[in-house]
């Protein structure tokens, strides 16, 4: 909503009042409130967040009883630390914690800044992966806790992703996030099968994060990666079979960023070499045979194709060249979307 509306104010108010009673710490936020607040379902689920400035929002027994509402709920505040009220306990929770609550039972949230990303589970959903939801309130995962980077990780994910799921990608994905959530909360004995395999989906998505941000690092390898997540090299190892194994999976997207380097407006003039060894790639020869392994053509006539298809033919068309529809076909298959499988 735009900045400066009092009546927008009124209308996000009424518009979140099922769940909460959203306040403002003083008249006069009324006249420069702005906000914005967006989810998507996906097979029962929701993931969505909001932002706004200096707020409350409140959920008391009133609203509590009006709504009718008992789904779960899982949050992470992303830009600001805020405190969060509980059954008579204040509790401070950083950004990067992640936060449980049950719609059933009230509590209040003080943020000087809200930025949040909110996972919301139907409780008929994630009651039988748990042993009990009695303590599930207000239960905080903190973020240097595995677990906690693990759910925050997918949370960051799901906001980018679900948009785009087809209805078999949606369902696996809500599989994985309520094990996920179960896992927080306390699995049931008759769940542990599947709140493992979603533990394992959602370390090796961190994981594939954190490669994805490294792929420049030299030093990036099997050592860093299980010292950085505290794994054995078998549990890497086990992690990645499904990928082709960690060190062709860490090549494999190095050759990925170079091909797109490779068509980088601005990179014609640069040496093919001193490109390549910003991903680790130092012998030209050893390069080039893995990129036409890779790709099917060598990086020098990738590149060539590349200013063939920014000319125009004799037509006024772009010829985009078979190779470039290879590499396009294969970037799309070796992209992350391996990680709820």
């Amino acid at each position: 909503m735009p900045e400066g509306s009092a009546d927008g104010f009124e209308a996000m108010r009424a518009a979140i009042l099922p769940m909460f009673r959203w306040e403002l710490s003083s008249p006069e936020d009324r006249s420069r409130f702005t906000a914005m607040v967006h989810s998507t379902f996906f097979d029962g689920l929701s993931i969505g967040g909001s932002e706004a400035m200096r707020s409350t929002i409140v959920r008391d027994n009133a609203v509590v009883a009006s709504a009718g509402l008992d789904d779960v709920v899982v949050q992470a505040y992303v830009g600001a630390d805020y405190r969060c009220r509980i059954e008579g306990q204040i509790r401070l929770i950083r950004a990067g914690d992640v936060l449980v609550y049950d719609l059933t039972r009230p509590l209040a949230i003080e943020a000087e800044t809200v930025s949040n990303l909110s996972l919301i589970i139907p409780r008929g959903r994630i009651r039988p992966l748990v042993r009990t939801l009695d303590h599930a309130h207000g239960l905080v995962i903190r973020r240097e806790s595995r677990i906690g980077r693990i759910v925050f990780n997918h949370l960051v994910e799901l906001k980018m992703r679900a948009p785009a799921f087809a209805a078999e990608t949606a369902a696996e994905a809500a599989a994985v996030t309520t094990a996920l959530a179960g896992a927080c909360i306390g699995p049931a004995p008759e769940a542990q099968t599947e709140i493992r395999h979603a533990l394992r989906c959602g370390l090796r998505s961190l994981i594939l994060a954190r490669i994805e941000q490294e792929l420049g690092n030299p030093d990036l390898n099997v050592d860093a990666l299980t010292q950085a997540f505290g794994l054995s090299r078998a549990s890497l190892y086990r992690l990645f079979e499904p990928l082709g194994g960690v060190s062709n999976y860490i090549t494999q997207r190095r050759l990925a960023r170079m091909a797109t380097l490779l068509t980088r407006t601005g990179s014609e003039n640069k040496r093919i070499l001193v490109l390549a060894n910003r991903y680790g790639f130092t012998n030209y020869s050893a390069f080039s045979r893995l990129f036409r392994q890779t790709f099917g053509v060598a990086p020098r006539d990738f590149r060539a194709s590349r200013r063939k298809a920014q000319e125009p033919d004799g037509d006024g068309h772009h010829d985009l060249g078979l190779s470039m529809a290879a590499v396009n076909d294969w970037l799309r298959t070796r992209a992350v979307s391996e990680s709820f499988r």
